[in-house]
């Protein structure tokens, strides 16, 4: 009989929870499949915990009901199995699966069971430690039902999305890269990292980078450490804009769509003109682009009057038949006008209340200096230029952290040893002096990039109004 797996949520007196890929038999997936809930539960004592320092054996021994027990064997010269838990499925059976489904089950399980080990049981700790363990099989189950692998892992499986996100979108950024440099950022064990990489990467010579099909994960726009640095978020759009070409995917799919962001924000234009530099502006948006092209008219002197009437005329037909929706009323008024309209709308206290102040300090003081889009701009790049600064002096240092903290310890434990504290400095002047200057100029980066990050946010609001 096949078996399948699935993630289930633990409890032990020790650990608060742990992750446990448990191997169920077909009958039990098949219940579970047709019930209202598929609630599993493992039932620990104080006596009978994993110990993740040792080798176990593990057996199932199926019951009456639709559960699997589990039996441990401890690192003794005992050879009984001592009774840990058992898995019990806490659902009502409302019907069976079709003949469909259930081969389409067994389809999926036998993929499974050949592209891992068979006959392995991995436990990772807390520490990142892994110790491996073999299944003993019991009479009346065949070997090739022992086969599937169970992976127990103490992270929970959110920390496991985070630390997936975290490498998806780092090499999407930033290209190849080594196992190291990889578990280094995503400061997580490197048998998890290396599980993730073989779902998501590709591996060439020593280094690490996306598979193609894996771009499509990337939030390009949503993504923490991008959505204040539109020129980063170029460059990965780059990077999706290979990898969909290397699919072949049309530009009707939506997966082009997920290159743009929100079309009330502040960088839409930005991403827009770039997709379109790259000819890859999704085809929904590529069609309102060559609508809009009918305002394009040339009405030079060389051109007669009568001329000039009918290509008018024809952009007036034009404009009236496009949707509202995707018209945009233009002005055309002189900047000065928008700035009047703009205090004027403050003046009668059309905004919100409390705001009032804060924006008014923000046109005396930004748009007496800033009063033009190109020096908007010009900031917002400084802003990007030191913010790149100020991420990769704080990566590197990430790397230094836990040997920083090792210095402590060392220190306490040499207390009142004169030779020891002076052997203990010598290895803080050569290690920690290279990179002191660095993170001081990364305190001082993050004190201007908090004081750009306001101005630019009062500024925002502005630029806003001024493009209705």
């Amino acid at each position: 009989m096949n078996a399948s797996q699935g993630t289930y949520v633990l409890t032990s007196a020790k650990v608060q929870k742990t992750v446990i890929l448990c191997v169920l038999s077909e009958d039990v997936v098949r219940e579970l499949g047709s019930a209202k809930t598929n609630k599993l539960s493992i039932k620990f004592t104080k006596g009978n915990e994993f110990l993740s320092d040792h080798t176990h054996e593990f057996t199932c021994e199926k019951n009456d009901q639709i559960s699997e027990r589990v039996y441990m064997k401890k690192p003794t010269t005992r050879k009984q199995l001592m009774y840990v838990g058992a898995v019990t499925a806490r659902a009502k059976p409302k019907g069976h699966p079709t003949e469909a489904a259930i081969r389409k089950l067994r389809a999926a399980t036998e993929r499974e069971k050949k592209q891992k080990q068979k006959g392995r049981i991995k436990v990772v700790d807390h520490s990142g430690n892994t110790v491996s363990a073999t299944k003993k099989t019991v009479a009346g189950r065949s070997k090739a039902k022992d086969s599937a692998q169970t992976t127990f892992s103490s992270a929970s499986s959110q920390d496991f999305l985070l630390v997936r996100s975290k490498i998806l979108h780092d090499l999407a950024i930033l290209g190849e890269r080594g196992i190291q440099e990889i578990v280094e950022r995503a400061a997580a064990p490197k048998d998890l990292c290396m599980s993730i990489l073989e779902e998501i990467g590709t591996r060439n010579g020593g280094k690490w980078k996306l598979k193609n099909e894996a771009f499509k994960e990337v939030k390009v726009h949503e993504w923490p450490d991008w959505q204040d640095e539109h020129r980063r978020r170029i460059r990965v759009i780059d990077n999706m804009i290979k990898a969909f070409d290397g699919l072949g995917i049309p530009l009707d799919a939506p997966e082009w769509r997920s290159l743009l962001p929100r079309k009330d924000s502040s960088h839409w234009s930005i991403f827009q003109e770039h997709l379109k530099s790259k000819g890859k502006l999704p085809v929904e948006f590529a069609k309102l682009e060559d609508r809009k092209s009918v305002f394009d008219v040339d009405v030079s002197d060389d051109v007669s009057q009568e001329q000039k009437g009918k290509r008018r005329r024809t952009v007036e037909v034009e404009v009236e038949s496009l949707p509202i929706s995707n018209t945009k009323k233009r002005t055309n008024k002189t900047k000065q006008q928008r700035y009047e309209a703009i205090i004027k709308r403050l003046e009668t206290g059309e905004n919100r209340e409390g705001m009032e102040a804060a924006e008014k300090s923000a046109y005396d003081k930004y748009w007496k200096t800033i009063n033009s889009r190109d020096e908007y701009d010009k900031l917002v790049d400084y802003f990007d230029k030191i913010y790149i600064e100020y991420k990769d002096i704080w990566d590197s240092a990430i790397v230094h952290e836990q040997w920083y903290f090792e210095i402590i310890d060392k220190l306490e434990k040499a207390e009142g040893d004169q030779q020891k504290h002076s052997s203990i400095n010598k290895e803080v002047e050569i290690k920690f002096e290279p990179i002191a200057d660095r993170i001081r100029r990364g305190y001082e980066l993050s004190i201007e990039i908090d004081a750009i990050k306001k101005e630019l946010n009062r500024v925002e609001s502005f630029l806003l109004a001024e493009e209705v």
